[in-house]
């Protein structure tokens, strides 16, 4: 009777053991084909916004997107509300200048290449480089995903212009409050 309780008793172990080796790997996988579809959609990310900077560039009539709005994280939205408040009054040579440098020192129009993503969860980070003619720039942005939508969550770098927006704009709302 031992004997038998005792073989049952391993049966019954290695068969849990199967199963839960087997559920492991369905949420690996399940992981895997998830960061797949954020990587894909981070890349769409980026190429929307481009998309959007030449079809403005190209518009005669020159249309207002609000790219800031359409594209990046309430936290950095909220970061470049106060800044415009600051420098509503200060005339357009002084303040922090946001203007278009968030997406590059080029004019228009680009092309976007080799894109690499990481994606941990609902963060990431996206490289890439930004080609206008000849010329190429590598960009670095981190990304979070918000209600369901990748957005640019930071401007880590710029062609050689490296470091945090996110910082810059906090530590110039703290110098001008």
């Amino acid at each position: 009777m031992i004997a038998i309780a005792t073989v049952s008793m391993c049966v019954m172990a290695g068969c849990g053991s199967k199963d839960g080796s087997k559920e492991k790997a369905d949420v690996e996988q399940v992981a895997e084909e998830d960061d797949s579809d954020a990587k894909k959609a981070i890349v769409g990310l980026v190429n929307a916004v481009y998309d959007d900077i030449n079809a403005v560039s190209a518009s005669s009539s020159k249309p207002n997107i609000d790219l800031i709005g359409k594209y990046c994280s309430k936290e950095f939205r909220e970061l470049v509300s106060k800044i415009c408040e600051i420098d509503r009054n200060k005339p357009a040579d002084e303040g922090f200048g946001m203007n278009n440098d968030l997406w590059s020192f080029y004019e228009p129009p680009f092309e976007v290449e080799n894109n690499e993503v990481d994606v941990d969860s609902n963060e990431g980070s996206v490289c890439y480089q930004l080609r206008k003619g000849g010329e190429k720039v590598d960009m670095i942005y981190s990304v979070v995903c918000e209600d369901g939508e990748w957005r640019f969550s930071d401007c880590e770098r710029i062609g050689m212009m490296a470091g945090s927006w996110v910082d810059r704009m906090t530590d110039y709302i703290e110098e001008n409050q």
